[in-house]
């Protein structure tokens, strides 16, 4: 880049007339990083979010799957309840016809 050039543009022909280059390319020099400065903010500002919706998307689809896997711990535990009720009822059941058999095994002999 030519910062005497822009100096000289910025300060105007008569003042750029009594400047050495070198006060012209400071000129010009501080007038593009105030011009670039707002712009490489922004472009920092705008990978700042991009990057902050990446990591909020990956905190959500984290958290998706922990919800599908406490839902699905949940469906097998309330599954081997049941299970569990099932076989106790089927042992009640047993236990029940065991001693329908034992009275009648004992009505048997007082008659």
């Amino acid at each position: 880049m030519c910062f005497p050039a822009i100096g000289a543009a910025v300060v105007g022909a008569k003042a750029a007339a009594g400047m050495s280059a070198v006060q012209l390319g400071i000129v010009g020099a501080s007038t593009v990083a105030g011009v670039a400065s707002p712009l490489v903010s922004y472009a920092g500002q705008r990978q700042q979010a991009r990057q902050q919706a990446r990591y909020q998307a990956q905190a959500a689809a984290a958290e998706r799957q922990r919800f599908m896997q406490e839902q699905t711990s949940l469906r097998m535990r309330q599954a081997q309840e049941q299970e569990a009720v099932g076989r106790e009822l089927e042992q009640v059941v047993v236990n029940h016809k065991l001693h329908l058999l034992e009275l009648e095994y004992q009505l048997e002999k007082l008659e």
